[in-house]
């Protein structure tokens, strides 16, 4: 498994817990993704920048706009975790956020939450971005 992987891994695993448990992502958290990032981009693993920043413009923008206009429904730190995945999957964030979104929409259904309580989303980032690794 890369090491660029293993830090990602433990970014979602650790964002999970604090979603879950606190309904937010420190910015601690998310800093030091970023920096493992760019240590293994200086290392040159990791997917071409250009593609990525393509990638984000099309996935995390838009989930930005989300968060500002119904911050309840979707948060920050969702769009920092989003962003963050993008950076270490470029294009295969894609399949991630689509999976992602259709779990958390099955959890909402499953559990009849209204989008005022709102979910934790960087769990099901966790389980998209495994889902689509695995395969």
């Amino acid at each position: 498994m890369r090491p660029s992987l293993i830090a990602l891994g433990i970014f979602l695993a650790v964002g999970s817990v604090y979603d879950l448990r606190q309904r937010r992502v420190p910015n601690w958290l998310s800093l030091s993704c970023l920096l493992a990032w760019l240590g293994f981009k200086v290392a040159g693993l990791g997917p071409e920048l250009g593609l990525t920043l393509l990638w984000e413009g099309l996935i995390a923008l838009p989930l930005l706009a989300i968060s500002l206009f119904r911050p309840t429904g979707f948060g920050m730190g969702d769009v920092k975790a989003v962003a963050l995945v993008t950076l270490f999957l470029g294009e295969r964030v894609l399949v991630v956020v689509v999976v992602a979104c259709f779990l958390s929409l099955l959890a909402a259904l499953v559990r009849r939450v209204w989008v005022v309580e709102g979910l934790p989303f960087v769990p099901f980032l966790t389980a998209g971005a495994m889902a689509t690794l695995s395969s």
